[in-house]
């Protein structure tokens, strides 16, 4: 199922941040809530230095084949020389969603039943679009739209950056995680620790959470898989519904095509649980959202 758009939702110092929008039914006029599709909002891995939209297609067609809206999106990339420095992905994620939630009868979406989810940095976003309110609210055109989605599904997201990453290589390269961290705050190590608490997931939990699916290798070597367990404890502790799928045969990078059916199979299994279940009293939209 190929790409039905592919439109501009923020700009930024000048570059024009792109979202694809996958099985979508655009123009249509879908006014009834009951006739709308639930959606994915899909975001890459990379380090956060790296990675675009693209990577994101097999999934999202797999997705959009069950009936899901799915939309992908670039965001800004952190760089040398202080490029794109936190907060700016997680701005764009948040705006990202807020656009999405804009244009719902646009797209046939139900803007009460909107999912994040990435992998590696891609799942550290979505992590926090499930916990935390817009960060910015400088966005005139989204001033009554939520952030937050109602559920999430990662895999080998990092949810504690508070660690201490020095002697952690990243990918086979002459470099570490903790090398990434300063380029993505901009910063040396040891400087800003408070920046990382406040960027980390497991510091952002409460019992407003949204449910999550947290999906993780016990092999990953670059992301300890002891981070979604920890994680995971401080959700259940805040009585926040979540589910834990543990992977053997695969690292941080999942080169193996049958696990990422067999992956791509449970998260279906997860988003129908959550979603196609209208009466659900939990599927209530985000108390902020503007339902268009």
């Amino acid at each position: 199922m190929p790409v039905v758009s592919t439109e501009t939702y923020s700009v930024q110092n000048g570059e024009k941040l792109l979202i694809d929008i996958y099985g979508s039914a655009p123009d249509l006029g879908i006014k009834s809530p009951a006739e709308r599709k639930p959606a994915v909002l899909c975001l890459h891995g990379g380090g956060w230095e790296y990675g675009s939209k693209d990577e994101c297609s097999m999934f999202a067609n797999t997705l959009a084949a069950k009936g899901y809206v799915v939309f992908a999106i670039n965001y800004r990339l952190a760089g040398k020389d202080h490029k794109n420095v936190w907060p700016a992905q997680l701005d764009d994620a948040q705006t990202a969603v807020r656009w999405i939630r804009h244009n719902a009868k646009k797209f046939g979406v139900d803007p009460g039943r909107i999912a994040a989810s990435g992998a590696s940095a891609g799942g550290h976003l979505s992590n926090l679009l499930g916990l935390i309110e817009t960060r910015n609210q400088t966005k005139p055109e989204f001033p009554d739209y939520s952030s937050k989605v109602n559920c999430v599904i990662t895999y080998a997201g990092p949810t504690d950056l508070t660690e201490d990453f020095r002697n952690t290589s990243y990918l086979a390269e002459d470099r570490t995680i903790q090398d990434l961290l300063d380029q993505l705050f901009g910063k040396k190590y040891g400087t800003y620790l408070q920046d990382a608490r406040k960027a980390s997931p497991l510091y952002n939990v409460s019992k407003n959470a949204s449910p999550h699916l947290l999906i993780h290798s016990k092999k990953d070597e670059i992301v300890s898989y002891k981070q979604t367990l920890k994680y995971n404890d401080a959700l259940t502790k805040a009585g926040v519904p979540c589910k834990v799928h543990m992977i053997e045969n695969t690292g941080h990078i999942i080169k193996n095509p049958l696990v990422l059916i067999t992956l791509s199979q449970r998260v279906i299994t997860y988003l129908d649980e959550q979603f196609k279940n209208t009466n659900r009293a939990d599927l209530k939209p985000i108390k902020s959202t503007l339902m268009p």
